[in-house]
């Protein structure tokens, strides 16, 4: 039997009748990998929807345990940023004081370009400097530097004295009130640690109580910088209880809602906040 050319193999009835099955066949498969993949793609996204869950809730469970390994997640930079300003806040990098990168990188278990990053946004802050090749250091401020600082402060902490007056309640006053209470049990055992974390929690809650965004971010921008030296140890008696005599008529204002008493209390106890060289020797520069 002669063999026939392809042409009419498909121009005969039986051949089209095949070339229609063909032609179904590869539409169905077509749509059967479509939906394949629409499967795949959801089922990736649910399960990475589980894993940024559980990412999430391992991350808040690390925090309140108070973990401090090596970095796994988030956004490399801003976690290595906040473990470094940490380190600057306790002291374990003291002003002036050359920032290792190799160091860092192997404690945190990250590379140098996050660390990197994270160093940027510290200059910003002004906790540390980028001399050109050089490397970091952290900020070593000038005594004028601390004044200047101080004196801006001192404005912002009146203000928000005046403006939480208008804005807390009841609930603010009595939490600040125990905050105090606490401060001064500190104060009569010589805590001065715990002292000095009282006293920085009613700081901010008054800033927090005058419900202005703009004034808390200046505020804790310029609060960063000396978060060391404003809360360190060394304290004379003498202003130890002029200080805790100011808070004491601070929660009086704050009771009584007396906005421009307690702004001028604010400014005068930080504005009069004693500077001395002994006290602050390696702390600031001449």
């Amino acid at each position: 039997m002669p063999q026939l050319p392809w042409s009419h193999l498909f121009s005969h009835p039986v051949g089209q009748e095949h070339l229609r099955f063909l032609n179904i066949a590869k539409q169905s498969a077509t749509l059967y990998f479509e939906f394949l993949m629409q499967c795949v793609v959801c089922r990736w996204n649910s399960v990475k929807t589980s894993l940024q869950a559980r990412y999430t809730s391992n991350l808040l469970l690390d925090l309140r345990k108070g973990h401090m390994g090596k970095i796994q997640h988030r956004v490399l930079y801003q976690e290595a940023a906040d473990r470094i300003r940490e380190l600057i806040e306790l002291g374990k990098l003291a002003p002036g004081e050359k920032i290792s990168e190799k160091t860092l990188c192997e404690k945190f278990g990250i590379s140098r370009t996050p660390l990197r990053e994270a160093l940027k946004v510290l200059k910003s802050e002004g906790l540390i400097e980028i001399p050109p090749n050089r490397g970091a250091r952290v900020t070593l401020l000038t005594t004028k530097d601390v004044e200047n600082t101080y004196d801006v402060m001192a404005a912002l902490e009146g203000l928000s004295g005046e403006t939480a007056c208008k804005y807390i309640n009841d609930a603010e006053v009595a939490h600040i009130r125990e905050l105090h209470l606490k401060m001064v049990e500190h104060f009569h055992r010589s805590e001065l640690k715990e002292y000095f974390r009282a006293n920085q929690k009613i700081h901010e809650c008054i800033m927090l109580a005058s419900k202005n965004d703009v004034l808390m971010e200046m505020y804790n921008n310029l609060s960063q910088r000396i978060k060391q030296i404003r809360y360190s140890a060394q304290m004379t008696d003498e202003y130890w209880h002029k200080a805790v005599n100011d808070h004491e008529n601070m929660i009086k204002a704050l009771e009584d809602r007396d906005g421009e008493r307690l702004g001028n209390i604010l400014r005068s106890h930080l504005g009069h906040h004693k500077l001395e060289s002994a006290d602050l020797k390696g702390m600031i520069a001449e």
